[in-house]
């Protein structure tokens, strides 16, 4: 068992050796990102493909980093799913990210994690609360990088549907991308699926290769492979926020009244 203190990254190598991680790593439109990133200025130059990603209007994150120096586990000490309630060997033991878009330039996000046996519900399967808090929170990551730091935002919706028992601890999958989004609209749908880590790469497609617009096959089990195993499948509403309004939402208003 790994040993580390309230604010280390976990060294373990389970997921940065695992087949699917060299996979996206060599997929050159997948812009890899550390499960705890550090945010850094939007003017600062480095990385590859050179450029940050913003997630506000004066920082972002540095793609194809995710080493150590990546890391700002401090950053996340109070968030629920990358802080400390959770990220630990007995939940979440590792995590790592892969942002970009298909051909059609539709946002998507996948993010692996390692868990242990501490977020049991019934014996030696995934409590449910645990799967909703890990989509949620992997939904507002990628609306942070699909928004490019033009928004702020919040869930306003949060629907998940249970295919199968998911066994822990165990590596999986939450496979995330913009469904509905439009320009002159604050609402943003997103859809997401969490499934089975795959041991072999072998039906793990390119970003480019997938096409949202099937209904025949998930994005998730798309960028995976039809090998994968679905535990359950999500669609959010994420609503856009300017400051005046975030600020209302956390002091208690309704995002209904909010956002009028």
């Amino acid at each position: 068992m790994i040993r580390r203190s309230r604010h280390a990254w976990a060294t373990g190598d389970g997921l940065s050796s695992h087949a699917v991680w060299q996979r996206l790593k060599r997929d050159a439109d997948a812009k890899l990102l550390p499960f705890h990133p550090r945010a850094v200025p939007v003017t600062t130059t480095g990385g590859a493909p050179g450029r940050v990603l913003p997630v506000s209007a004066t920082h972002g994150y540095l793609p194809n980093d995710v080493s150590l120096s990546a890391q700002d586990s401090a950053r996340y000490a109070d968030h629920l799913v990358r802080g400390p309630v959770l990220f630990n060997d007995r939940a979440i033991a590792d995590g790592r990210m892969a942002f970009g878009e298909t051909l059609e330039g539709t946002p998507a996000l996948l993010t692996l994690v390692s868990l242990g046996g501490g977020i049991q519900g019934h014996e030696g399967v995934s409590h449910g609360g645990f799967l909703s808090a890990l989509v949620d929170s992997c939904f507002g990551t990628l609306f942070m990088l699909a928004s490019k730091g033009m928004h702020s935002g919040v869930t306003a919706r949060l629907e998940l549907d249970y295919r199968r028992a998911m066994p822990v601890p165990s590596n999986v999958a939450c496979v995330v991308w913009v469904d509905q989004s439009d320009a002159r609209s604050r609402k943003v749908w997103l859809r997401g699926d969490i499934l089975s880590l795959p041991s072999s790469s072998s039906g793990v497609a390119s970003l480019k290769d997938l096409d949202p617009s099937r209904s025949d096959l998930s994005l998730g089990r798309q960028w995976l492979g039809k090998d994968a195993t679905l535990f359950a499948e999500s669609r959010a509403l994420f609503l856009k926020l300017d400051k005046q309004q975030l600020s209302k939402v956390k002091s208690g208003a309704s995002t209904s009244e909010t956002v009028g």
